[in-house]
């Protein structure tokens, strides 16, 4: 029997994320270092990542490439609804095209890092098909973090790389550093 919060109907596991999720990514937010704040867009878990393909078919699963797009304008009014989409705790565009709806809803395009802070409300499903998704692109740095662990579980495209730890200066393969040592 699912419980509900007593001012609205809703499982309380779809309530917002933990405290310490919360933590996490703002500790991402404040502890970046080495970008230039004008050139890079950050978003946190309120912007959905769109991406192509149905997520019960993985062969046509992919984000989107926005250099073949031929009507951006089109897409930003239309299209981008028509997509599927991911809510992605952490992203960060740099050197990495995108495009936005004309709401700031929606993001097409290859993130150049997309973390994902897990839960126990993750449910083995979504982490494999996230993880699937965001190796897609060989742009796209993906890292994972489990709220009762300091790895950080590291991707660039389809590759494996080293595990960091929230207790070091964390880096991005292009030089990007995060320092969270004294931020959760």
């Amino acid at each position: 029997m699912e419980r509900y919060s007593s001012e609205i109907k809703m499982p309380i596991e779809m309530m917002s994320a933990t405290r310490k999720h919360s933590k996490i990514i703002n500790a991402f937010v404040r502890g970046i270092s080495g970008v230039n704040y004008n050139s890079v867009d950050i978003v946190t878990s309120d912007c959905a990542l769109v991406y192509c393909g149905k997520r019960n078919n993985l062969e046509t699963v992919k984000l989107v490439d926005i250099d073949k797009l031929t009507n951006i304008e089109y897409f930003k009014e239309v299209d981008i609804y028509l997509f599927s989409y991911v809510e992605p705790d952490f992203m960060m565009f740099d050197k990495n095209k995108f495009i936005e709806n004309k709401r700031g809803t929606r993001t097409a395009g290859s993130p150049d890092l997309v973390i994902e802070v897990w839960s126990d409300g993750n449910e083995d499903e979504e982490k494999i098909f996230k993880k699937f998704l965001y190796s897609t692109s060989p742009l796209t740095e993906h890292w994972y973090v489990r709220q009762d662990s300091n790895d950080i579980e590291c991707y660039i495209g389809n590759k494996p790389l080293k595990v960091q730890s929230l207790e070091n200066i964390i880096k991005m393969q292009n030089g990007i550093e995060f320092d969270l040592r004294h931020n959760i």
